[in-house]
This record gives structure tokens, C-alpha cells and sequence, in this order.
């Protein structure tokens, strides 16, 4: 069930237990209050009736007594004890009988009134159909005769078969009891005082009159006056008087022919009759049934209206939440886009304000999400675009780097074989000029120094290259070591320009010696045919070392081509490396003027041969050198080759990784473009 109509239906729930309660509480207490009211009325209606019906025995009493105090009556029962059947007698029984007669005309309520003598007969009656009678079988007569006056229970009439109740009293002369008088009472005669002793003037109230034996003295129904209550609780009453037990009024309940009556009963005690007062307990209540109706459909109408309220309430409730409920429908199908509709929720103060604006911040804080990681991905997807089409680049590069350094590599084989040559010829020109080293020896101890600064120049070199590593190492990965290492290919174009600068020597050293060999005439020929020689071969040098130029200079373009897309590095070298090279080069300059000096030295001494010892030995020095540095390159151009493939092989896995990335970007635009922002 809906809030919606969980609202009204509670509501509803409440209000009509708080009717039923309230109309269960009113009616009960209505109906105690009623039935104690009436219960009191019905009491003090009994009360009034039993001192109405005591005044009624009272004034009966005193009517038979004043009659039987009368001397005529006196008279007659004397004469008859006396002297019965007289004509004294019988005079007086006929003015009796007509006084008697009279008395009856005037009272009303008699059936008839009479005279009875010592021996229970009748003497002198109203009705002379009574004349003569013996009464010794009524109840009455005994308690007469022996001077106590009494009232009977009620009889039927022997003549008129008329209920009546007889009131006598006894006569007396001088203590002598001569008889008693009595009267008959009608008990319809109680009608005139007892039918409108009614409970608020209900219909169905009434009142009646019973004796000690449960006999009616008086009822509406005149049906049953002289007969005994059909109610049994009325009769458990009566039998208790006539068992001689007190009995005290009270309010009594019972059913008859299946309706409920409420009773109110008293006892008269000068006769134990009791007087009851009756009503219907329905038609008692039937005010309290009607406010209580009253009230019940007061309750169903306030019942509709609590409903119809709480319905308008719930719908006041409810509306907003449902909104609520379809905004977070929307966030839930990542609909994220800004419905104005659903600002107006932001303006309530309560619980639901609270929580629409709490979702609406979720939603703000979602879209700015989703933007930002939008963003992202498309930066992610077209970075890895950029990482692959770079790594595409460099996976060529470096096989060319690698292709390139083979080549560099057999060149530098071909360069060593050429110097093993070179060396061979040197070793030979050595032989050849033994003597004349002899005389060159001090132009020899400056060449061994020449030959020291050279050693310090290649141990420069290599020092600048390690310390360029080791920096390389620390910086980048594989990928920018292998192209630190390649960058080694300047110094084979460092060391063929010391070869072009050997080689320049060389050819100067054999120019000179071709020049002292011409001074010497006959005797300097063969010193010129090796001078010659020295020539050609220092130009076989220049040849090969400018092809080795060329092989590097190859390698350095495809190098340039791989740090154009590696700035960092090329900037590296070219601040590091490049200045250790100028070191080689400031160191090279040193080794052409030591050169120079040892020229000058050898010119002062006019000492060719030692010149060209020198020049020997220095040429065999540099070509071991270049021997050497030829076999450094070569072995740098094999680790260069290596590092390339190694790069090669890095690339790829760069290049599946940037695969990798932009898959994982494509899914993750994918995943956003679900939102709606």
C-alpha cells in the first residue's frame, strides 16, 4: 500500500477508533447516568406510590374504624347477641342494611360494606345477597374477632367475583368485642392514584400493586387484578414477605415476554403489599440509543472528512516524494540532466526540501563527475593515439639505428684491417730509419710526451662517456639509454677527425722527409721512397677516415631524427657530452701544437733522421691509437645495435600497453556516454 492511502486509511483507522471509543465511553456513560436517573425516578416513583397507597390504607382503616365506633352498629351486634331474630333486631338490621347502602352510594370505590357478628356471620350488608353468610374461611375473620382489625389479601367477591380487598375492624363495649365491620375495596379503586405513576412519561412505564401472596391488587390490565405476577423474580419477592422475611426496596431487572424491564419495587408495612413501578429498558434508552446513533453518524461523517483531509494531506505528502522518487529514477538510468520541474522541490523547508536538495547536489557532483571523466578518457584516448603514433615513429627510427650501426660496424672493420696494414708499414719504416731515431732521441722524449697527452685525451673521452651514461641510466628507460648509448657514434667522428689530423701530420712529416731526402742528394733516395710511401698511405687514412665520416655521418642523422621526437635527451647530450667532446677537441689542438714543438725541435737540431724517427714513432703511436679507438667503435656500434633492438623490443610493449590504454579510454567513453548531462 502507498503512502498515499497509508496516510488517509490511518487517519481514518484513528478516527473512527477515537469515535468508537469516544461514542462507547458516551454511550455507557450516558446510559449509566440515564439508567441511575431512572433508576432514582423509578425508586422515588415507588416510594411516592407505596406513601399514596399507605394514605389510601390509612384513610380505609380510618374509614371502617369511625364506622365501627358508631353506636348503632354497637347497638345492632348487641341486640343480635342478645336477643337475635327479634323485631328490635330486625328493625335495626333494615335501617343497617339501608344506612349501609348509602354509605356504599357515597364512597364509590365499595363493593359493600358489612356487619359480622361473634359466630363470623353477616348481619347487616350493603348487598343483601351477602346477608347471612358465614365468613369463618376468609383470612380476615379471625384476627377480627379477636380484636385486631385487619386488611385482607385480595379476594374474589363471593357475589360479584370482583377482585376486592376488605378492611375491617373490630367493635367493642366495655372490652366486650360484640363483632367487627368490614368494607370491601375494589382493587380497580386504586386505579385513580396508581395509573399515572409513570417513569418520564414513558409508554411502556407503569405501575402496580400486589399483596404478601404475589396476588395483583392493582394492574393496568384489569385481566390480571386477582391473579398472581407471571414474573418470577416480581413472585421471589412476594414469597419472602409471606415467609415473614424483610424485605427492603430496590431497583430490580428482569425479562418478560423477551424484553428487559427495569423495576423499582417497595414494601407498604402496614400491609407487606408491594408496590412496583416498571418501564421497558429499550424504550429507557432509547434516547441514549438515539444520541449514540447521533453520535455514530457524526463519526462516519467526520470519518469522511478525516479522510478526505488526509487524503489532501497525503497527496501534499506524497506528490513532492513522488517526485523525488522519479528524479532518483532518472539518476538511477543516469539521466543526469537538469529538469527545472524539479526546482520548486528545492524550496520546501521540511524533510522533503532536505532531501531534494540533497539529491540535487548528488546529481550536481554526478555531472561534474561524468564531465571531468569524460574529459579525461578523451585525453587518455588521444594520448594513447599520440603514444602510439610516436612509438610507431621511434620503432622506425631505431630500426634504422640499428641498420645504420651494422653498417657503421663493417666499416669499422674494414678501418681496422687498414690499420693493421698502416702499423705493419710503420714497423717496417722503423727498421728502416733505426739509426736515424738514434739521433732523434730527445725529439723522441717530446713525442713520448705528445703520446702521454694523447693517452690523457683518450682517458678524457672515455670518462666523459661513462659520466654521460651513468646520467643516462638515472634519467630515462631503456627506450632513452639505448638512444644515450647510440649517441657514442660522435666519437668515431671525433676520433676520424684525429685520424685526418694524424693522417695531416703524417703527410707533413713525409713532406718534410721527402724535403731533407731531396737535400740529401743520393744518399736521402731510399729515406724519400719511404717518405712516399708514409704519403700515400696517410692518404688511404684521410680516404677511410672521411668513409667512416660518412658511415657516421649517416648514423648521426638517424640518431638526430630519433632525438628530435626525445628533446630531453638531445638537450642532455648536447649540454654534456657534446662539452666533453670540445674537451677532445681543446685536447687534440694541445697535441698539433706539442706537434709543432717537436718540428721546431727537430729543425733547430737539423736532425732529419730524429725528426723522422719522431714522425715514425708518433705515426706508429697514432695508428695504434686509431687502432685502438677503431676497435672502441666498433664495440660501442655492436652495443649500440644491441641497445636499438632492445628499444625495438620496448616500443612494442609500449605499443601494446598504449593499445591497452586506449581500449580501457574507448570502454570508459563508452561507460560515460550512458550519462545524460
Amino acid at each position: 500500500m502507498s503512502i498515499k492511502k497509508k496516510i488517509p486509511f490511518l487517519i481514518a483507522i484513528i478516527v473512527i477508533v477515537l469515535m468508537v471509543v469516544t461514542t462507547i465511553f458516551i454511550g455507557n456513560r450516558s446510559s449509566s447516568i440515564i439508567g441511575n436517573k431512572t433508576n432514582t425516578e423509578i425508586q422515588q416513583i415507588c416510594d411516592r406510590s407505596a406513601e399514596t397507597v399507605s394514605s389510601i390504607i390509612e384513610k380505609e382503616k380510618l374509614a371502617v374504624r369511625i364506622y365501627s365506633e358508631k353506636n348503632v352498629v354497637r347497638n345492632l351486634l348487641k341486640v343480635n347477641k342478645d336477643t337475635p331474630n327479634s323485631e328490635d333486631f330486625n328493625k335495626q338490621q333494615q335501617d343497617m342494611n339501608l344506612a349501609l347502602q348509602d354509605y356504599v352510594k357515597e364512597t364509590k370505590n365499595l363493593e359493600h360494606v358489612f356487619i359480622v357478628d361473634t359466630k363470623g356471620n353477616i348481619i347487616a350488608d350493603s348487598d343483601k345477597d351477602y346477608l347471612g353468610k358465614n365468613l369463618n374461611d376468609r383470612s380476615y375473620n379471625k384476627p377480627s374477632l379477636e380484636g385486631k382489625g385487619s386488611i385482607s389479601e385480595v379476594i374474589m367477591s363471593k357475589v360479584t367475583n370482583n377482585p376486592i380487598v376488605v378492611f375491617t375492624n373490630t367493635v367493642k363495649l366495655n372490652n366486650e368485642i360484640l363483632g367487627y365491620v368490614g368494607t370491601a375495596v375494589y382493587g380497580s379503586s386504586f386505579s385513580k392514584y396508581l395509573d399515572k405513576a409513570k417513569v418520564s412519561e414513558f409508554s411502556s412505564s407503569y405501575a402496580f400493586l400486589m399483596d404478601y401472596k404475589g396476588n395483583m391488587i392493582y394492574h393496568p390490565t384489569k385481566d390480571k387484578i386477582g391473579k398472581i405476577t407471571e414474573t418470577p423474580e416480581i413472585k421471589a419477592i412476594a414469597d419472602k414477605l409471606n415467609k415473614g422475611e424483610t424485605v427492603k426496596g430496590s431497583i430490580l431487572k428482569y425479562s418478560f415476554k423477551n424484553q428487559d424491564k427495569i423495576s423499582g419495587y417497595q414494601v407498604i408495612p402496614e400491609t407487606n403489599w408491594v408496590m412496583v413501578t416498571t418501564s421497558d429498558k429499550s424504550e429507557v434508552l432509547k434516547d441514549v440509543r438515539g444520541m449514540t446513533s447521533i453520535i455514530i453518524s457524526i463519526s462516519i461523517f467526520l470519518s469522511i472528512i478525516a479522510i478526505g483531509i488526509g487524503y489532501g494531506f497525503s497527496l501534499r505528502i506524497t506528490k513532492p516524494i513522488v517526485e523525488i522518487v522519479n528524479l532518483i529514477d532518472k539518476t538511477a538510468n543516469l539521466d543526469l540532466e537538469n529538469v527545472e520541474e524539479f526546482d520548486k522541490l528545492y524550496k520546501y523547508n521540511d524533510e522533503v526540501g532536505i532531501m531534494a536538495r540533497s539529491i540535487g547536489n548528488m546529481r550536481k557532483v554526478l555531472r561534474e563527475m561524468v564531465e571531468n571523466i569524460t574529459s579525461a578518457s578523451a585525453a587518455i584516448s588521444s594520448n594513447a593515439e599520440l603514444v602510439d603514433k610516436l612509438t610507431i615513429e621511434l620503432k622506425s627510427y631505431a630500426e634504422k639505428t640499428a641498420e645504420e650501426s651494422e653498417n657503421l660496424s663493417a666499416g669499422m672493420e674494414e678501418n681496422a684491417a687498414t690499420v693493421e696494414e698502416v702499423s705493419a708499414s710503420s714497423d717496417e719504416m722503423g727498421n728502416a730509419v733505426q739509426s736515424m731515431a738514434e739521433k732523434a732521441a730527445g725529439g723522441s722524449a717530446n713525442a713520448n710526451d705528445i703520446a702521454g697527452r694523447a693517452e690523457r685525451l683518450k682517458n678524457a673521452a672515455f670518462g666523459s662517456n661513462k659520466t654521460a651514461n651513468e646520467i643516462y641510466m638515472s634519467v630515462k628507460n631503456d627506450l632513452e639509454k639505448a638512444i644515450e648509448n647510440s649517441k657514442s657514434i660522435e666519437k668515431i667522428n671525433l676520433l676520424s677527425a684525429d685520424i685526418l689530423d694524424i693522417t695531416e701530420q703524417t703527410n707533413l712529416l713525409a713532406l718534410n722527409a721527402s724535403i731533407e731526402a731531396a737535400r740529401a742528394g743520393e744518399s736521402g733516395k731510399g729515406f724519400a721512397v719511404v717518405a712516399d710511401e708514409v704519403g700515400k698511405l696517410a692518404e688511404e687514412s684521410a680516404t677511410t677516415a672521411n668513409n667512416i665520416q660518412n658511415v657516421v655521418g649517416q648514423v648521426v642523422e638517424a640518431v638526430q631524427n630519433l632525438s628530435n621526437n626525445s628533446s630531453k635527451l638531445l638537450k642532455f647530450i648536447n649540454e654534456t657530452v657534446l662539452d666533453d667532446y670540445s674537451n677532445l677537441v681543446k685536447t687534440g689542438e694541445e697535441y698539433n701544437n706539442d706537434a709543432e714543438t717537436v718540428n721546431n725541435f727537430m729543425s733547430d737540431f737539423s736532425a732529419v733522421a730524429e725528426e723522422l724517427s719522431s714522425s715514425i714513432a708518433g705515426i706508429t703511436t697514432a695508428i695504434g691509437e686509431v687502432a685502438n679507438t677503431v676497435s672502441d667503435g666498433a664495440r660501442g656500434v655492436t652495443e649500440i645495435a644491441s641497445k636499438a633492438a632492445g628499444i625495438n623490443e620496448k616500443l612494442g610493449d609500449i605499443k601494446s600497453t598504449s593499445e591497452d590504454n586506449k581500449q580501457s579510454a574507448d570502454k570508459l567513453q563508452q561507460i560515460v556516454s550512458k550519462f545524460k548531462i
